[in-house]
Parts: structure tokens; sequence; C-alpha cells
């Protein structure tokens, strides 16, 4: 260009010089036409327009400006100039198709030999770049999974800017960020010709700083969208261009068909796991055809693939060269249409067509034509690859998916494939029953949410599931959920099953989810079998908690509702045969009270030939799985008995009887709402009738037995205390064990006579039952007895100790304090005198009124072991206010875990606290304390018998 001007400024100056010679001022179309040679059309035009300008100009001093031979001379001028102009243009165009098709050649040969785009990278932007005038690149890859864009590689021919490179590498940019992330989100190309105006250029101030003035990305695209960018900058401030932007969309589409086209070959060895085949080195043939459909390229690749030499492929029609006979007349109408309309279906697709090789045969080819831009005639890119292997790949993957069809049909548990919006693609012939279709079709048809409204879904618990948290609709979001247990209900048979439902997503390689693979595990045997057993455990538990077996049984309907039933009543026989109802539940409040009215407006017949009357009767469980409305109407005595029998909402029932070894007590009526019951919820429900009746016939039992032992342990204690003259009395009792069997403590308080007293008598029989209570009525009635005929206490154990030898042969002892009072006390006045007589029993404690305590009485043997006891009268005399306190070995031997709670020291601190409490006071205080030692349940019978003298 600085050639071309200086040229163009000599000649003007010659002109002035030499002065008006017509041959200088024609001379000044030279420099132009020179840099129209060498130089861009921009600076072509900036020489023609100083040529003109000095043809113009030289006029003035010529003296012949605006005449006719001046202006002649700059129209020649002007003419040359223009002649300049389509010169450079054309050089231009010309240059832009070399370069163009230099980086075409050079990206398919790099992309032909490489196996993967990890090796390719490395070379591309060296081999691109240059010859299109950029000094710097990158290429960013797609992570979809991240959502970001990040360099795969950088490249830079100017060592100015290798710092910017270097912010490159560790730049991660996500969509629409920065020029990568606008490119990956728009899915075009974009130029930007000054970065300084630029607001969207993360590396803004790094490029700057390096001298990068201009930077371009470039989509790299395939059939899924944009797979990466490709990125290249200038130091030079560089406007837009049409042609270059083309050219280099074309490289990433070329580019993105190699991404895609390697992709594909890993999908098929992925799937295809038992080939273990390896697609290795498949290169892509490219092949360059003129406006005549002659080849002029023919790449290495082309020769490997149709067997050609170079030589014998360029300058041969491609027609005949490698499109079988039956595609070559559609090949040459279809370019004898373009070249005459400019209209063709087939350029930057990717097409599969059929290939034919020198030696005739035929082969499947996958084929992407392009027109090079800039070429006039036009020359057309041809890039084809083999797909053979592929083919045959595709053809065994489909030959291994009919196997795993026929694999999943034969498995009893339900599968099914999801899409993304959440419509089945494919279900097995379990899925298709689960489901409640007719077949795979009709399943396949249908909308989601029509599937999912035939059914009702429960936890485990009984709680609503939701259809959003099953686990394919996680899978599908790309989550791998954990199994859910479910109990769904069918709505249209009211059926109830259990499944496992799992499900996993299957993604795509482009880290998408493809679609959600669902299994449903019937575990409806199982379930069943586990929710049996718990229930009737904690039916048993209940059962075994108390004696009421009314509460119990109402506890019971509670705990059926809602987890057998949505009703519950249990009836039992009353004592003319008649059943009475015990428990009623539901979980509507409302609804047993409609039922309540129900039954005192319409009472149930008790001769009925059907339900609760007959199960009573036969002892045999009825089941109704489907209540028609024939029945509700047969068995209503008029329309509001039928309104009011509808409106509980019965829809199965199921009676059963409550038995027992001694015949059926009565029966158990369960009723769904929704639901069906069946067979097996039949035999839970007898099982249960079965476990009440022996519970109530327990209950019966036990009671008769409690009260009979009740019985007999009051006829062993008096009824009441007798009133001493000027003594108070207070006795409490206490017996351990089951509330059927009879205590061995007891106490006894009696008068002797007039100028005897009274006698006291506390003791312990060993043992429990029938025949403890036998030798405590013996101990009493023979206590009784003996003291109106002997003088002394320890006489009169004396004489109880013989009738146990001479009665009883059981060995059984007991042990027996005895205390006689008299004196002046018991007249009004002065003290009281008392004996105490001990055989193997505790000691009386004597209260002061001081607060002192002391034994009373002296050791001796226990009564109806040895023939001849040792036992002791010992005297002592109660003042005003004090106390006698008797009780028995329950009181004083509480241990817990082995270890003493309370024993006779605790004892005597607490009767020492005493002083001034009257004697029920004192009874209750030590009755209290000792039981809450026990916690609260005591082990032992506790008998305590306290005398005090009123003050």
């Amino acid at each position: 260009m600085v050639f071309a001007l200086a040229l163009t400024l000599l000649v003007a100056l010659a002109d002035i010089v030499v002065g008006g010679s017509a041959l200088l001022v024609g001379l000044l179309i030279i420099g132009p036409l020179v840099a129209s040679l060498r130089s861009s059309v921009a600076a072509t035009g900036v020489i023609a327009a100083v040529a003109i300008a000095f043809a113009i100009a030289v006029g003035i001093p010529d003296m012949n400006f605006a005449t006719g031979d001046h202006l002649s001379r700059v129209a020649t001028v002007i003419v040359g100039s223009g002649l300049a102009l389509l010169i450079a243009r054309a050089r231009s165009q010309r240059e832009v198709a070399t370069r163009f098709l230099a980086a075409q050649h050079a990206v398919a040969r790099i992309l032909a030999e490489a196996e993967t785009l990890a090796a390719a990278t490395p070379r591309l932007l060296p081999e691109v770049a240059p010859p299109l005038g950029w000094v710097g690149g990158a290429i960013w890859e797609v992570d979809r999974r991240r959502g970001e864009v990040v360099p795969a590689q950088t490249w830079t021919a100017d060592s100015g800017i290798e710092g910017f490179e270097k912010v490159t590498r560790a730049t991660r940019l996500r969509r629409g960020e920065g020029l990568p992330g606008s490119v990956w989100e728009r899915g075009q190309a974009r130029w930007i010709a000054d970065l300084q105006a630029e607001t969207n250029f993360v590396r803004k101030a790094a490029a700057l700083e390096h001298g990068v003035q201009t930077a371009a990305g470039f989509p790299i695209s395939g059939q899924r969208g944009t797979l990466g960018v490709i990125e290249v900058y200038s130091t030079e401030r560089r406007d837009p261009d049409p042609e270059m932007l083309e050219m280099m969309a074309a490289f990433g589409r070329q580019i993105g068909q190699f991404i895609e086209r390697r992709q594909a070959d890993v999908d098929v060895r992925e799937s295809e796991s038992m080939k273990a085949a390896i697609l290795s080195g498949a290169l892509d043939a490219i092949v360059t055809m003129d406006h005549n459909g002659t080849v002029v390229d023919f790449n290495p690749a082309a020769v490997a693939t149709f067997g050609y030499s170079t030589d014998e492929a360029v300058g041969a029609e491609l027609a005949e060269l490698i499109v079988p006979p039956s595609l070559r007349e559609a090949h040459r109408e279809g370019l004898s249409k373009f070249m005459s309309t400019g209209e063709g279906v087939v350029f930057d697709q990717l097409l599969e067509l059929t290939g034919m090789r020198k030696s005739g045969s035929e082969f499947p080819v996958e084929l992407t034509v392009t027109r090079i831009e800039g070429t006039e005639p036009p020359l057309f890119s041809g890039q084809m690859r083999d797909i053979t292997a592929r083919k045959q790949a595709d053809d065994e993957l489909r030959r291994s998916r009919d196997q795993l069809e026929i694999i999943l049909q034969g498995v009893a548990d339900g599968v099914t494939a999801q899409a993304p919006d959440g419509r089945l693609v494919y279900a097995n012939d379990a899925a298709v029953g689960v489901l409640g279709f007719e077949d795979p079709a009709e399943l396949l048809a249908a909308e989601p949410a029509e599937i999912m409204g035939r059914f009702e879904m429960f936890t485990p618990q009984g709680r609503a599931f939701a259809v959003e948290d099953l686990p394919g609709r996680h899978a599908l979001a790309g989550d791998e959920p954990p199994d859910v247990t479910l109990r769904f209900r069918v709505l249209a048979t009211g059926e109830e099953r259990w499944s496992v439902v799992k499900a996993r997503p299957i993604f795509g390689s482009d880290g998408g989810v493809l679609m959600a693979i669902n299994i449903f595990e019937d575990v409806t045997d199982q379930m069943r079998r586990e929710e049996s057993q718990r229930f009737l455990s904690e039916a048993s538990k209940l059962l075994s908690t108390t004696l009421d077996y009314e509460t119990t049984l109402r506890r019971v309907a509670s705990l059926a509702v809602p987890r057998l039933s949505d009703w519950c009543a249990v009836e039992l026989m009353d004592e003319r045969g008649e059943l009475q109802q015990v428990a009623l539940e539901h979980q509507d409040p409302r609804k047993i009270a409609l039922a309540h009215e129900l039954r005192e407006r319409y009472p149930p017949d008790q001769n009925s030939p059907t339900g609760a009357p007959q199960v009573r009767r036969t002892g045999e469980p009825e089941i109704y799985p489907e209540i028609p409305e024939e029945m509700l109407r047969q068995s209503s005595v008029d329309e509001e008995h039928y309104r009011m029998i509808v409106e509980l909402g019965m829809r199965s029932a199921m009676i059963v009887p409550v038995d027992s070894p001694e015949g059926v007590l009565g029966t158990i009526t369960m009723v769904a709402e929704s639901r069906r019951f069946d067979d097996s919820d039949l035999a839970l429900a007898v099982e249960v009738g079965h476990r009440a009746g022996l519970a109530v016939q327990n209950a019966r039992l036990y009671t008769e037995r409690a009260h009979i032992a009740r019985t007999l342990q009051e006829s062993l204690l008096p009824p009441r205390l007798p009133a001493i003259p000027n003594v108070d009395a207070a006795a409490r009792f206490r017996a351990a064990g089951a509330g059927n069997e009879v205590g061995g403590d007891f106490y006894d308080l009696f008068e002797l006579s007039e100028d005897k007293g009274w006698a006291v008598v506390i003791g312990d029989v060993c043992g429990k039952g029938p025949e403890a209570a036998a030798i405590t009525a013996l101990a009493r009635y023979t206590l009784r007895a003996a003291a109106m005929q002997t003088e002394s206490p320890s006489a009169a154990l004396v004489v109880l100790n013989d009738a146990m030898l001479a009665q009883r042969s059981d060995k059984r002892f007991a042990s027996v304090a005895f205390t006689s009072i008299s004196g002046a006390a018991l007249n009004g006045g002065g003290p009281l005198d008392v004996c105490v007589a001990s055989g193997g029993h505790p000691l009386p404690l004597v209260l002061r009124s001081d607060g002192s305590v002391q034994d009373a009485g002296e050791h001796g043997t226990l009564i109806g072991i040895v023939p001849d006891p040792d036992l002791t009268n010992q005297g002592l005399q109660l003042m005003a206010g004090d106390s006698i306190v008797m009780f028995t070995d329950g009181v004083i031997e509480v241990r817990r875990d082995e270890q003493e709670v309370f024993g006779q020291d605790h004892l005597v601190e607490l009767v020492g606290k005493q002083a001034g409490r009257s004697a029920a006071e004192i009874a209750n205080t030590i009755e209290s304390t000792v039981i809450e030692a026990w916690g609260g349940v005591p082990r032992d019978d506790i008998a305590i018998l306290v005398l005090q003298v009123r003050s």
C-alpha cells in the first residue's frame, strides 16, 4: 500500500513539473493497479481515491482545470481505479476461499486423524486461526451437569498475550456469562470488534492489559444443541466479517458432528458390554466437488474408505465414482436444480445414505454437504463416514433389547420406563396387571393423571401418600430416591395391595435425564402377615392389661379402626342370651352418633338368619366382600331405615364370633367403607375374636374367683374392730399377690370377759391360697376358744400349736403374737396392763407419749413346728397416750433388687416420730410408708394393728 501511494504521488509531482502531460496524468492509475495486486480492497480504495484527487488537482497548475481534456483525463483515472477495485475484490475473495479451503482441509484432516476430541483440540486452533488472521484462541467445552463452560484448549501465536491465555485457562463461565457463555446461550456466533466498549466480557481487564482488541466466538453445534465454543482473538481492531462468521460456524458444525459421532461410538460400546468391541480410528472422508459434479479434492480418508487413489478420483464425476446406480439420477437432478434455482435440501444436514466402493460394494454412510462460500462457480464439500459397524451395533442392540424385553416380561415385579414428561414409554405385563389395565398399549396411551387417578395411596402408617413423592418423580429430577413401601387401594374394586416402589434415573450423554425406570415389587402377602402379627400382638397386650373386659374390648375396637376396618362393633351376650353392644368405633364421631341412633330406632332382630345373631348361634364367621344395594334394601324396615344405613357407607363387612372353650360369648363386626375384605382379612378377624373370647372368659373367671377369695379373706378377719373402753384401736390390712389368692396374714380383737379384759392377736400363716386360709381359720377360732379357757397368752399359743400338729399333715406353720390387755385403764383411769407372748412373730413396738420406742415381749418358737414350743409371757404397762403397734413381716421385710428398703430399724424410727398422733394416724402412716417402699405393689401381705390408751 505504501509503495502504491508513493508511486501515485511521484506521478502527480511529475505531471506538475512537466506540466499538462496527458501521459503522466494517465499514469496515476498505476498506483491503484499496483495496490490491487497486494493490498486489501479497502487499501486499494484509499489509493484510488488519492489518485482521483490528484487527477482533479493537477488541472489547476496545468491551467486546464474543468476543460474537456482535463475531464477526459480524470475519467480515465476513475475508470482505472474502478478496475483496480474489481481486481482487488476478486483477489480478496479468491484468497478467502483459498484460506477457507485450507482451513477446512486442515480441520477435516485433524478430525480424521484424531481418535478423540482431546487429541484433536491441540491441533485445531494452530491450523485454523493463523490463516484467518487470528493470533490466539481457545476451545471451550460445555459441562451441562455443572451448568458451566470450561476451557478445553488454549493457543496463542503472540507471546505478548500469553498472560491473557493463562487467565483464560483458569476461567469457568456460567451460561450467558462472558463471550463463550453468551454464544452457548444463544447458539449463534458473536463478534466483538471493540473489547473496550464491551460490558459482558469477564476477562476484559486482562485482555486490554495484554493488547487484545477484538474477539469472536463461534458455537460448536450438533443435533443436541451447542456442545462447545471456539473463541479467537486479535491484537488489532477487526470489524465483523460475515464471510468469516459463516466460515467459522461451518467449522463449529464440523467439529460438533465429530464430537457427536465419537459420542455415538461411546454410547454403542457402553450399551454393548458383551461385545467389548471398540470402533477404532474411524476416519471421515472429505470429498470436494465442483458445479459440474466433478471431484476436485479427495482426501486420504476418502482413499481408504472408497478404494480409489487421489489421482483416480480427482477429475472423475462423483456420481459415477461413489454413488450407487440407484441414487445417481437423483444426485444429478439435485445438483442441476441447485445450479438453476439456488435451492438445495441437503446442505448442512446429517444424512444417512448409501455409498459405493471401487469394488462396487455398497455400504451405509453418514453424509454432511456444505457449499463453500465465496466460490464461483460454487464448490461443494462432502464429509462422509462409513457407519457399517454402527449399523451392525444398532442391530445387535435391538436384538439385545428384544432379549431384555423377553426377560422383563417373565419377571413377577412390575417394570415401567417413564419419559421426562411423566408418560410411560414401556411397561411389562406385570406392571400392566398391577396398574389395572388390559394390555400394554392401553397403559402406554394413558395420561399419567388417568393412571394415578385409579388409586388411593397410603404410607404404612395409614397416612395419605402424595403422587409428587413417588420415587419416579424424584428420579426424573435426577435424584436417586430411597425405596418406598406403599399401600394402595384400587378405587374401582376396593382391593388393597402393598408394593415396594423403586426408581432410578437413566442419564444421557449430555448429563440430562433420559428416563426413569420404576420397579413395583408386590409385598402384599408379607405386609399382611407382618401387619397381622403386629395387630395381634398389640391386641393381646390390650386384652391382658386389665380384667375389665368391656373396657379392653373397647380398646381393641379402637385399635382395629382404621387399621383393619372403618367400623368395628363388639357385642356380648347378656344373661338372657341376647347380644348387647359393648363397643362401637369409627373415626368420625358423627357417624358413631348416627349408628347409635339407628340401633335405638331400629333395634336389631335377635333372631335374624344372617349377621351377628346367626354367628352367635352357629359360631361360624360371615364375610360380605361386596354389600349390594339389594341386601341393604332387604334388611331395611322402611325408607328412613334404608337412608340411615346408606349414610353409614358400608361397602364390605365381616362378622366373627367372640368364642371361648365354653362357647360363643358374642360377636365382632367389622365394616369397610371403600376397600373390600378378603379371606386374609377374615382369618385375622377370626383370630382377634378368639383371643378376645379367651380374654373375656379369663376375666370372668378371675372376677368370680377374686370375689370368692375376697369373701373368704373377709371372713378370716373381723368385719370391724370392737370398741374397747378408754382404748382406741386401728387396723390396716393389704393382701399381696393375685386378687383370687387368700392371704396368710390375719389379726383379731375380741373380749375375754369383764374381769379378764381383751385379747389382741396378729399372725402370719405360711403360704397363700386355700390351704393358708384353712390354717388361718384354724388359728383364729382355736385362739378364741383357748383364750377363754387359759390364763395367759403363751398358754393359748400352746393350745394352737397342739391343734395344728394334730389336725395338719402338710407341715405348714404360723407366726403369732398374742397380747392380752386389762387393768384400771379399762375402767376409766390408771394404767393399762399388757401381757405379750410371741410364737416366732415380730415383737410389737411400744410407743411412749414422749416418743421413745421399745420392744414388747420375747421371741419364741414358731407355732406348728415342734410339740413343746418355747414361749414366754412378758408384762408391761401403758399409760395415757402410750401406744402398742403390732404388725406382720410384710412391714419390716421390704426388699427391692435384693436390697433392704424398709426393715425393723426403719419402722422403729418411723414409729418414734408418731408421738402425739392418734391410733388411726399411726396406722395410716405406717401403711402408706411401707406401700411406697414396695414401689406401690406389695409383694407380701401387710397387717397393722395399733392400740392407744386415751389421754
